[in-house]
């Protein structure tokens, strides 16, 4: 029977768990189906290829989306438009209002357009990841042909749910239901910060716990598809008190992931991506090396110029006026020309 837990709203699942060491309270993977079957490196290959698609379906990696035959009209628009969401990611992504101001203190505003401008390409380029791994993982649990059912890609906090059975389900089939994992992929685990942690734990649970079409028990997963090499492959998070935020909700981190879903290694899965990626993708200046183009760099110098930011030269001379950029909205006149 199912033991209540102050930490969560839910009793704590009654699936096997292992009793202490490194691994206390974590599902007994050992009682599960294993896998009884590998799909080819030829499939896994497929399955990337597709992951790769629809992960660019989801989120372009690149920042400025030229068409090959634009005219000279179509090109100014594209970079007029990318000029302003430059500038509104450059004052929507600061973090600190003084420390920011400080550090651009006569500074060119084109060279600061430039940082931005490779900020916006690695953080589209974490967002493909993310999607990419994603798909990857219910793609190869899927062929895997370890779990019951497999659910689509979902916009709810779980990304996908896989439904397995215990291996003594065969003898006591009415009496064993199976176990859903609510798995939500992650980069890294630094992907939420500390204090994050408990409130995401609390989320997926409630969606876990509220899942009408539900059959049998739960458990839920953050699982780390970069993350690996860890001294123990998977934990229950637990705050100063070494007291769990669940009992129900568990870290995997990539070397424990990948084998789980896939039967292939973290570094089988990371050296089969980078051979997809090699054929169909052509391999990217390095960040650090990207340019942004010039007319988009005009328009965010303008655009600093439009607020007062910068003095003739394009420098960033007012501190205060900075200041008061980065606490307050901007006016309703710099959107009306802005495209939706």
């Amino acid at each position: 029977m199912a033991r209540k837990s102050a930490n969560t709203p839910t009793g704590v699942q009654n699936y096997p768990r292992i009793e202490g060491g490194d691994y206390d309270s974590c599902l007994d993977d050992t009682t599960l189906v294993p896998h009884t079957t590998q799909f080819s490196e030829e499939r896994l290959h497929e399955l990337i290829h597709r992951a790769i698609n629809d992960a660019a379906a989801k989120s372009r990696r690149q920042t400025i989306d030229m068409p090959p035959d634009a005219d000279e009209l179509t090109k100014n628009a594209i970079y007029q438009k990318a000029g302003r969401e430059l500038f509104k990611y450059f004052k929507d992504n600061c973090s600190d209002p003084a420390s920011a101001t400080q550090q651009l203190q006569n500074r060119d505003c084109r060279e600061v357009a430039q940082e931005q401008f490779r900020l916006t390409i690695l953080q589209k380029e974490r967002m493909n990841s993310a999607w990419r791994y994603q798909y990857l993982a219910l793609y190869a649990a899927r062929a895997s042909q370890r779990f019951e059912s497999v659910s689509d890609v979902n916009q709810t906090e779980s990304d996908f749910t896989a439904t397995i059975h215990f291996r003594d389900y065969a003898e006591k089939p009415k009496d064993n239901l199976p176990l859903n994992i609510f798995v939500s992929v992650k980069n890294r685990e630094n992907t939420h910060g500390g204090q994050d942690w408990p409130k995401a734990i609390s989320a997926l649970e409630q969606a876990a716990s509220t899942d009408k079409n539900m059959r049998g028990r739960y458990l839920c997963v953050f699982a780390f598809a970069m993350d690996g090499d860890h001294k123990n492959s998977r934990r229950i998070r637990r705050n100063k008190e070494k007291k769990a935020f669940s009992l129900n909700t568990e870290m995997w981190y990539a070397d424990f992931f990948w084998p789980f879903f896939a039967n292939f290694s973290y570094e089988s899965i990371m050296k089969a991506t980078f051979d997809v990626l090699s054929d169909v993708i052509s391999p990217d200046q390095f960040i650090g090396e990207v340019v942004i183009p010039s007319p988009v760099s005009e328009v965010f110098a303008s655009e600093c110029s439009t607020f007062g930011l910068v003095d003739s030269a394009g420098k960033f001379n007012d501190p205060y006026k900075l200041v008061h950029f980065f606490c307050n909205p901007l006016p309703r006149r710099a959107k009306k020309g802005q495209e939706k």
